[in-house]
Parts: structure tokens; sequence; C-alpha cells
């Protein structure tokens, strides 16, 4: 979850400097909403709340999918442009955050079904020695040990690698260059001593599927999961879809959004950047989810493994709720019962995508804003009750 120390560290640096987020000329992001938009459900006014809650909150727009045994329904609202007055709509893409690991988590583990590796293998099995011999614990943990946090190795995401994402001397790093941050330095537990959340974990499982597989994880996850199951408005690549809304943040909470969407792509936009990097819709969000909860991509075994919770070591403050973390599944337990899925933010964009078994409903939400107000009405645990 995106703490507000890391807003206000962005929020002081923008003020120092005076950067402009927006001296980069972009296309307008026009998108067609056609063959996404749908709103005749039983629960179409109620859904509408979750929309109508966002922007009450501030956010410059949100798209939402929800789908029941009744139906999908779909809509957004607000603007996916301010500058140019242009609205936001279900068709336009918009970046995933850390929804990105179930994608990571669910690739490896289709290639745990062909036979290519196995998520109890070392990660030095795969990845070079001259990569892993610079990272504590990377000669000792095993795919699975990042897949569920429990690896011990550091972030790269720190202060330094802010500054320099913000200053715009870091541009879109690969994996591989990113996690050069943390060479040499030490981890924060040995591998399995209890878990903590980092991207660090999610850059190496991008090698451990580049080098397994001869291709860039890029090009597996778009192989794997993108074509093969037609989530036609996701992308995985360096270059950003003419159809991506621009995102914002609302650093003191006036009201006033400034515009981040090239800090967004120069802090994940990189190759093989799957801690964060996917673009992707609400639409495809919750179909990816639908199907991989309904057993149609992963055998039984793999999607069990991907659901072996482990109690968190720290709880989340103020999510309480989130009760355990898998293979990039989150467990919550809310009044309606258990929901599995994932968050996701980068500096502008911030998402959910959850799936409540007994009901059978997925639910996935992206705003292009980010304020602490936002923030308190996406991350509580009461969104979830206009599903029911």
């Amino acid at each position: 979850m995106k703490t507000k120390s890391i807003i206000t560290i962005i929020g002081l640096f923008l003020t120092a400097t005076f950067i402009s987020c927006e001296k980069t000329e972009f296309d307008l992001p026009v998108a067609d909403s056609s063959s996404y938009e749908n709103t005749d459900h039983p629960k179409a006014d109620s859904y509408q709340l979750i929309i109508d809650d966002l922007l009450a909150a501030g956010v410059p727009g949100a798209s939402v999918t929800v789908r029941s045994p009744e139906g999908i329904w779909c809509n957004a609202g607000g603007k996916a442009d301010l500058k140019n007055n242009i609205d936001l709509n279900a068709g336009h893409s918009l970046r995933a955050g850390s929804m990105s690991k179930t994608f990571a988590a669910t690739t490896i583990l289709i290639l745990q079904d062909e036979g290519i590796l196995s998520i109890d293998d070392k990660i030095n099995k795969y990845i070079p020695h001259r990569i892993t011999d610079k990272i504590e614990n990377a000669n000792d943990v095993t795919i699975r040990q990042l897949l569920n946090m429990t690896s011990g190795i550091r972030d790269y995401y720190g202060l330094k690698s802010m500054l320099e994402i913000l200053n715009l001397s870091s541009v879109k790093k690969s994996a591989e260059e990113n996690l050069k941050a943390i060479y040499d330095k030490p981890a924060n537990f040995k591998p399995g001593e209890k878990n903590l959340y980092t991207n660090a974990n999610y850059l190496l499982a991008a090698l451990v599927i580049k080098y397994a597989t001869g291709k860039t994880a890029n090009e597996v996850v778009q192989e794997k999961l993108i074509d093969r199951f037609g989530l036609s408005n996701t992308y995985i690549s360096t270059a950003q879809p003419a159809n991506m809304s621009r995102s914002y943040i609302d650093i003191y909470d006036d009201g006033y959004m400034k515009d981040v969407t090239e800090i967004d792509n120069n802090a994940v936009g990189g190759e093989d950047m799957l801690d964060g990097g996917i673009i992707s819709s609400p639409y495809d969000l919750s179909k990816f989810l639908e199907l991989l909860m309904h057993g149609e991509i992963l055998t039984e075994n793999s999607l069990s493994q991907m659901k072996e919770f482990r109690g968190l070591t720290e709880p989340v403050e103020d999510m309480e709720y989130i009760k355990g973390y898998g293979l990039a599944f989150m467990k919550l337990e809310t009044e309606h019962g258990t929901a599995i899925g994932h968050y996701g933010n980068v500096h502008g964009f911030t998402g959910l995508m959850f799936y409540f078994p007994e009901a059978d409903i997925t639910l996935s939400i992206i705003v292009n804003g980010h304020s602490y107000k936002m923030q308190e009405v996406l991350e509580r645990e009461e969104i979830f009750n206009h599903l029911f």
C-alpha cells in the first residue's frame, strides 16, 4: 500500500524543484468503450455507487468492473485527462501497479505446469551467478519464497531510487538494472524466517522467467496470459498504449491534482518490470482473475499452491482485514466472506482486484489519481458492501 511518507516525499520534491510532469507531449488518451461498457445489470445502481464514492473522494477518474452470476457490469466516470477535458471510459487502460505480481506468479506456475521449472527450485538454477552472488540470500532462496514474500531479500525501491525517478535521471530501468540498487547490501532476514512485502522479489521472479525460457519476461507474459486468454486491453511493454489515461496526485489533499504520468512511466515502464509494470483495465483484470479462480488457467495443484496463505508477520496498518499472503494473492476476511486477490498502485494509479468465492463475484477497480482521502475510500473494507 502506498504510505503517507512516500506521498510526502514526492510532494516535497515536486514543490522544491518545480518539476513539470507535463513537459512531455503525449497523444490524447482517446479510447473506444463500446466493447467493454455495460450497465445492464440487476445491481447496477449499487455498483454505480462505487464510482460515485470514489469521485466524491476527489479522484479524477474511476473505472470499475463487477462480474457476478447475473452478468458483467462495467463502467467508468470522471476524467482521463484533466488538461484536455477528456472523459474516462471503460475502454481506457490504466496502470495495474502491484496487481502485475499476480500475472508474474501465474506465469511462473504455467511454466511449472509445462514442466519448465518447479517453484521449489532455487532461483540460481536459472538466474546467473553474476547476479545472485551480488544479492544477499539470492543463492539460498527458492522461487516459492520470492512469490510468497519470505525470501528476506531487501527492496530495491528506496529513497535514492525514488529521487532518481522524480528528477528524471532514472528512466524506464529494466528489472535487471533496478536490482543493482541492492547489490552487496544486507538482507532483511534469513529465508523463510518471516514474510515482508518487497518489490525486489518480483523483479527476481521476472528474471527467473527470462532465464528459464530464453525470452524476456514481458514476452512470456504476453504469450502465456495476455494473448492466450484474450486480454485485449492489457499491455506489458516498454511502450505506452495510446488509450492510457494520465495519472495524478493530490499531494496536500487540497483538490489540486499534479500530473505524474511521466513519473509513473519512468518508475515501472522498463523491461520485465513485473512488480508493477502491467497496464490494463478493470474489465481485463476481472476477466483474468475470474478465469484464474475458476481453474481455467492453471492445474488444480498449481492453483492450490497459489492459495497457500501465510499469516502476515506484521499486520498492514488500517487494513487488518488482510489476513494472509500466498503466491501473489492477498487473503481478506470481510463481513461478506473471504476475498482473494491483490491491491496495486504506482504513484498516480491505485486499484484492486478481488474474488469472493462464496458468492462467485469478482471486483476490479482502478483510479487515476491518489490522495489520502481517496486511499481511505478505496482501501477500506466497506467498499465491498456495494457488491452485496
